[in-house]
């Protein structure tokens, strides 16, 4: 192994001396710049923030790693805003282009690899595998989507003609603004990587990395801003749940938002398996199996931010063949939502969030009735004689999030009546 062999997460260590000394040259010009200020970028351009996180190094919390800039309710007003002037511009530079630079990413990514490895190890307390891991999956991700706008030529496709003089064409089209919410466990991945997937299809981005590990925000914006990605199209925000995370989602101009799945008992981030010996079952996940999304949407329970605020735009939480009651009693099942959903539940309640609970087995009736409820900040009391079942429940989330509806969501009725204001 060479300081430029790579190390992914199956690799079973990175013990090699021409890799440990440049690692280790890497780790001390790391420790040589721990403790310095970081502005905001906001639109290609640095400014100075609200009062800054002092991120602290996990395993050694005397250790102050930066001192990060926090974004106000003015700087997230200020990102979307220049975010959705830039979209026109952006979304017209050609699909080539935007791979191009998507490559330049992926490139200075895989350049500063044991420089963000290093910085991952002190913000975050990953080992060095884990770290050259992440990292150089975020470098992947970025290369994977700009090969696949490249492998679907754009994703602009003839379609099928009535007549001979029929032109039917269809073509992807971005959103607009897109935010990436990002969690903590793993910063450069889940963060990079949406918004990369973001920028080359054409859509303006602002990031928010977590409280946990603001410097990764930084660190990304100044590699996009490298790559070529103009003022405007890209923007970190790292800040409070409540002042950035809030903002970003309630923002009426705010086109597009992230998503996680949280399995219990995944045997591994992005594991594709059908099932586990301990109860995971994918057949409850599906999105592990949907191409379109990067496998580190595909997160264990274990991964589920202890601060909700962190939490992506939709999450999924799967419980195991147990708790979801199919193997096991209710009375289980009740114990385990108890355990794991009360404090969710009541940080919903002040909060403009949701808790939707559902079931997937079948009730014996010939319309397949399905037991649904909801609880948090938006949502009425009262129960409501309307039946629901999955496809009403889908249906349900697209419109509140304004997403066309799929499959047999498309004709399926909302569950309306729900929400207070």
């Amino acid at each position: 192994m060479s300081p430029t062999a790579k190390v992914t997460y199956i690799s079973l260590s990175a013990d090699d001396p021409a890799l440990d000394a440049a690692f280790e040259a890497a780790i001390a010009d790391v420790r040589a710049a721990l403790g310095r200020d970081y502005p905001l970028h906001v639109a290609g351009e640095t400014r100075a923030g609200a009062t800054p996180i002092e991120s602290r190094s996990p395993t050694d919390a005397r250790v102050v790693v930066a001192r990060v800039a926090t974004a106000t309710e003015a700087d997230v007003r200020d990102a979307v805003a220049a975010a959705r002037e830039a979209f026109p511009r952006w979304s017209a530079v050609p699909w080539q282009e935007r791979a191009a630079m998507l490559d330049r990413a992926a490139d200075l990514v895989r350049q500063r690899r044991l420089e963000l490895a290093a910085w991952l190890i002190f913000e975050m307390g990953k080992n060095r595998v884990e770290a050259l891991g992440e990292i150089e999956e975020t470098a992947d991700l970025y290369a994977y989507y700009a090969s696949e706008m490249r492998a679907n030529g754009g994703y602009v496709r003839e379609m099928g003609r009535l007549v001979p003089t029929d032109t039917n064409t269809s073509v992807l089209r971005p959103y607009g603004v897109w935010a990436v919410i990002a969690p903590w466990n793993f910063p450069y991945a889940l963060l990079g990587a949406p918004a990369a997937a973001a920028l080359v299809a054409g859509n303006t981005v602002i990031m928010k990395p977590s409280s946990e590990t603001p410097l990764s925000g930084v660190k990304l914006v100044e590699i996009f801003e490298q790559a070529g990605v103009p003022p405007g199209a890209i923007s970190c925000l790292p800040g409070s749940g409540r002042v950035v995370g809030d903002g970003l989602r309630d923002h009426p101009d705010v086109a597009g938002l992230t998503f996680t799945g949280y399995s219990e008992d995944l045997p591994s981030v992005g594991f594709t398996g059908c099932s586990s010996a301990n109860s995971y079952a994918a057949k409850h996940s599906p999105w592990v199996h949907f191409g379109n999304l990067p496998a580190t949407v595909n997160q264990p329970a274990t991964a589920l931010p202890a601060d909700y605020a962190q939490l992506p735009t939709v999450a999924f939480l799967i419980p195991n063949l147990c708790h979801d009651m199919h193997d096991c009693s209710v009375a289980t099942g009740d114990a385990w939502m108890r355990d794991h959903l009360d404090g969710y539940v009541r940080w919903a309640r002040e909060h403009n969030s949701v808790l939707l609970v559902t079931f997937d087995e079948d009730d014996n009736h010939s319309d397949n009735r399905i037991l649904t409820f909801f609880t948090g900040g938006p949502i009425k009391p009262g129960r409501y004689a309307q039946p629901v079942d999955h496809y009403g429940v889908l249906a349900t989330l697209e419109d509140w999030y304004g997403l066309p509806r799929v499959g047999q969501a498309a004709t399926a009725a909302p569950i309306t009546g729900i929400l207070g204001h």
